[in-house]
């Protein structure tokens, strides 16, 4: 009998669940569909390999293939991600706030960072949780603005 731990997060309260394996079951692959698709196939038929032609990085046609979208350069400790949600708001996800780097226990130079992505993106951000950010109504641009953003961020001292 083998298992592993499942975390996950609901709002303010995190879970921890115990999932076992018995008698060799094998646990089947998923895999992520992006977005707007129905396992892969459009009302033209089965979706192909570069069927459809590339979207600029960070708009919402490019995003609709990428459902996360990684950053890299903030913080080595932990990088966010930006999530693309079904209903086309967004959720950037950071694995610590304040970054990993910063010492003390308060936010610091971090207390308005809702404000500062605001004025970087151009779109109103909720701070919904301590390392969660909610974009209810992105542009078409806003993936990139919030990429370029946090990637070029300068961190106080």
């Amino acid at each position: 009998m083998g298992g592993e731990l499942v975390f996950f997060r609901l709002g303010r309260i995190s879970f921890f669940i115990a999932v076992a394996t018995v008698g060799g079951c094998k646990r089947d692959r998923v895999e992520k569909q992006p977005v707007g698709s129905a396992a892969g196939k459009s009302a033209k038929g089965p979706a192909h390999e570069g069927s459809r032609k590339p979207g600029k990085a960070g708009t919402a046609k490019a995003l609709q293939r990428k459902s996360v979208v990684k950053i890299m350069g903030f913080d080595h400790g932990g990088e966010p991600e930006i999530r693309l949600e079904s209903g086309g708001s967004i959720r950037v996800m950071f694995d610590y706030m304040p970054p990993s780097f910063h010492e003390g226990n308060d936010l610091g130079p971090y207390t308005d960072f809702d404000k500062q992505m605001k004025r970087a993106i151009g779109v109103d951000v909720k701070w919904e949780d301590r390392e969660v950010f909610y974009i209810a109504r992105p542009k078409q641009n806003t993936v990139g603005r919030i990429k370029k953003f946090l990637e070029n961020y300068k961190h106080p001292k």
